[in-house]
């Protein structure tokens, strides 16, 4: 038995209204017989918003029959310039200005406190993606 899981960038929905767009989101989502709707937050930046949009959607899609997820995505791709995190360095040992080191110990404290802030939210699961890979 396999499952369908459909990811969906939490800034689909509009912020000041977030609900009147989500009976739209079911009805697509039943239409290519989704299982598993994850929401997937923009990040660093804003994670009390994006939890509070989460936790008001999570239990809309739930009564709709999903389970709800979090994709916490794209780790190794975001751009934490300013943040002061060691780039990452290829096999030529050059700097990539736009992708952070993922041992870097202040990255890691980082986005492990804004996964903790994810993960309590009103879900059911937690996904990972983190897009490292030699640059």
């Amino acid at each position: 038995m396999y499952k369908t899981a459909v990811p969906i960038m939490l800034s689909t929905f509009p912020d000041s209204d977030p609900e009147a767009f989500v009976s739209q989101v079911i009805e697509e989502l039943k239409r290519c017989d989704a299982s598993i709707v994850y929401l997937c937050p923009s990040q660093p930046k804003n994670t009390d918003a994006q939890c509070e949009k989460i936790n008001r959607l999570a239990p809309m899609l739930r009564a709709a029959g999903f389970e709800v997820g979090v994709w916490i995505c794209s780790i190794g791709h975001v751009n934490f310039s300013g943040y002061g995190f060691r780039p990452m360095v290829d096999l030529d040992g050059e700097e990539s200005p736009y992708f952070t080191c993922p041992t870097d110990e202040g990255f890691a404290s980082t986005v492990s406190s804004f996964a903790a802030q994810f993960a309590a939210c009103d879900i059911d699961a937690v996904m990972f993606d983190d897009d490292f890979r030699i640059n």
